[in-house]
């Protein structure tokens, strides 16, 4: 018995509509060609990934050389992409439902303390086998939505799916529920968006799996960290009690977070992978300018109807991303937890940008100039002939962030500009300050820690729950009111010389980390929270944290002594004084501002 249309499909080849029976099958009175696309969209709309999949491979392997043929496989690459998107939801849906099933939905504070009190050694010692037992599935997802987006991005295909693809991750009314439809219209920029973010993803996944993540000791660290969280809620302790406190982690597994044996291949990946992702969301590499906000304005010249892309741009002046253009956001309903709902939304979000809006063209170059110069960052690695710190590559400011937040009047509401005293160099990360030195693991991009109590004898494991403490990071606090480790004061800092290193080890000798006062007073601006002062192992953090001490924002009374552009002095790689005086020096200038985070930070 054949049931009411489900959904009508434009016919990639002949421009035929189709309807479909009951449970999926197919009219073909109404449908007699290509069968694979309207069964492949019907699935998509339902969705039923597996069907999509299988109907739309069947269609690549059909498709034969032709100009016709060239649409069909546009809609079998599309349909794939989407198909595949699906799966890795469907992937994320069992693996929140299992999370949930063992948290038993919001745990409490006591219920998480009881989990933890109750763990076994052999629950938590292989984290990097469970790590990538739960990643893998995802990184198959990944490169096959990956391998999809640029086939997309390489036909220039556009596909139409009038019943939107639908979203869905949980249960209705319970703590992990996600549910939207995106549609109608899906082309280049979706898929440069779609490919970006697949990237990111990889990207963390690469640098996740290259550090080591087993434990020797979990329990003892974790009881440790939330009797500091219990006290910190209480009022008893401040933040950089548990900041040091939580030293006890990398001191108990002296291998947490060290690279592993496959380090190398997985950085190589990472490197690779920025590099494609930042060209994904803007490229003028080549004769064509590319990414996904040029291909959306490309479109919007050639599409008849941009209002129902998943991603579109309305130029009613059809002058490039200026007056009173509109961009369109193909979301057809949302539900977020079961309380922030939007239905039956056929016309899709759309944010109008004006005059009252901004300078939307600026704001788009100054996007394009950070997200190339961070692709030249990355496209330096390899390439070792660019010149530093001239021509493409060189080194990220705060200018263009500066030229954004004056370009929004909405973003000049919230947001304060920031005097550029700090560039970054994220190249450095995987040369080194040199370019010599190769990547360091994240263990090392962390503070210093040492034995606080005095209650180590030849640095003998001792227990943590017995009368000696672990040792801590060397973390220090400045703030209108003194607590353990803060002072009250614009003081000096650090220990003159301390033996470093996990438990058990011999440990190395440190010495000459002491800094100066650096003429910052928390207590000046009367501030209860405090101004943390950190020794890090590196504190350029291996070359790529730059800072120029004459423009930072440094008197308590003015807040500014020297003009926002400033750039008198050059900048250097910053050291244990220069990266804590800058960190509280920018802390200083946005809580004095008038702004909503000074009102909330200054209200704790």
């Amino acid at each position: 018995m054949r049931h009411t249309r489900l959904i009508l499909c434009l016919m990639i080849l002949a421009g035929v509509s189709g309807c479909f029976g009951g449970e999926g099958a197919l009219d073909t009175e109404t449908c007699p060609t290509n069968e694979l696309v309207c069964a492949g969209k019907a699935a998509l709309a339902k969705g039923d990934f597996d069907t999509a999949i299988t109907r739309f491979k069947q269609l690549l392997t059909d498709v034969d050389a032709g100009e016709a043929a060239a649409d069909l496989a546009c809609a079998a690459d599309y349909g794939l992409l989407l198909g595949r998107i699906l799966e890795g939801v469907d992937k994320l849906d069992s693996l929140l439902e299992t999370a949930d099933l063992f948290l038993g939905g919001a745990p409490s504070f006591a219920t998480l303390r009881g989990r933890v009190e109750g763990l076994q050694p052999a629950q938590f010692g292989d984290l990097n086998s469970l790590v990538e037992g739960f990643i893998r599935p995802f990184e198959e997802s990944a490169a096959d939505v990956r391998e999809q987006a640029l086939a997309v991005i390489d036909g220039d295909c556009v596909f139409e799916l009038r019943e939107g693809l639908p979203i869905n991750i949980g249960a209705e009314n319970s703590l992990l529920f996600f549910s939207a439809t995106l549609g109608y219209e899906w082309d280049t920029a979706v898929a440069r968006t779609i490919l970006a973010l697949v990237d990111a993803f990889q990207v963390a996944v690469d640098l996740i799996l290259a550090h080591d993540l087993s434990f020797d000791d979990l329990e003892g660290p974790l009881e440790v960290i939330l009797d500091d969280i219990d006290l910190l809620v209480k009022g008893d302790i401040t933040y950089i009690e548990l900041l040091r406190d939580a030293g006890v982690l990398l001191d108990r597994n002296p291998d947490l977070l060290d690279f592993t044996l496959e380090s190398d291949v997985r950085l190589d990946e990472v490197d690779n992978l920025l590099l494609e992702q930042y060209r994904a969301i803007y490229d003028d590499t080549g004769d064509t300018v590319h990414g996904i906000i040029p291909d959306m304005l490309i479109r919007s010249r050639t599409d008849d109807d941009p209002s129902d892309n998943v991603l579109g741009w309305i130029d009613p002046d059809n002058n490039g991303a200026d007056g009173d253009d509109i961009l369109v956001v193909g979301l057809r309903q949302v539900n977020l937890f079961s309380t922030i709902a939007l239905t039956d939304n056929t016309g899709g979000v759309q944010v109008i940008f004006n005059s009252q809006f901004g300078d939307i063209r600026t704001v788009i170059e100054s996007l394009h100039t950070i997200i190339d110069v961070l692709g030249n960052q990355v496209e330096a690695v390899d390439d070792t002939s660019i010149p530093y710190p001239q021509g493409e590559y060189r080194p990220l400011g705060f200018e263009e962030i500066n030229t954004i937040i004056n370009s929004v009047d909405l973003l000049k509401l919230f947001l304060p500009t920031l005097p550029e005293a700090v560039e970054f160099d994220f190249r450095s990360y995987f040369v080194g300050p040199t370019g010599t030195e190769g990547p360091l693991p994240i263990r090392k991009l962390f503070p210093y820690w040492y034995d606080d109590d005095n209650c180590t004898v030849n640095r003998v494991p001792k227990d943590i729950t017995d009368f000696c403490k672990a040792d801590v990071f060397m973390i220090e606090g400045e703030a209108a009111v003194s607590s353990p480790a803060v002072v009250t004061m614009d003081a000096p800092h650090f220990t003159t010389s301390f033996t470093f290193g996990p438990r058990g080890e011999t440990g190395e000798f440190v010495s000459g980390l002491t800094i100066p006062a650096d003429g910052i007073s928390a207590a000046d601006l009367g501030l209860e929270v405090p101004f943390p002062y950190i020794a890090w192992q590196s504190p350029s953090f291996h070359g790529m944290i730059l800072v120029n001490e004459m423009a930072l924002p440094v008197n308590p009374a003015t807040m500014v002594t020297v003009p926002l552009d400033y750039k008198g002095e050059p900048f250097v790689q910053a050291d244990q004084f220069l990266i804590n005086k800058a960190v509280n020096a920018y802390i200083a200038y946005l809580l004095d501002r008038e702004n909503p985070f000074a009102s909330l930070i200054n209200s704790q």
